[in-house]
């Protein structure tokens, strides 16, 4: 898992990292301008990060509420 968070934290459009509980172990919420742009970042750098064998992509069509992580601290 260190290799993994250390070498993925080396990506300049992975936005956020997180450790998760359940079927899969992380979430990266990636920046791309397209699906072309997210498919040269997965070829160039998420299929090539260490230990990974399998990954599941999904796409934001419309943000609907977005209070953060702060709000919910409050």
């Amino acid at each position: 898992m260190a290799e993994f968070e250390a070498e993925v934290a080396k990506i300049p459009q992975v936005l956020a990292c997180f450790l998760i509980a359940g079927e899969n172990d992380y979430i990266l919420r990636v920046s791309a301008r397209d699906v072309a742009d997210f498919g040269r970042i997965h070829s160039e750098y998420l299929s090539a990060l260490p230990h990974v064998l399998r990954m599941e992509s999904s796409f934001i069509l419309r943000e609907v509420m977005n209070r953060g992580m702060q709000a919910s601290l409050a």
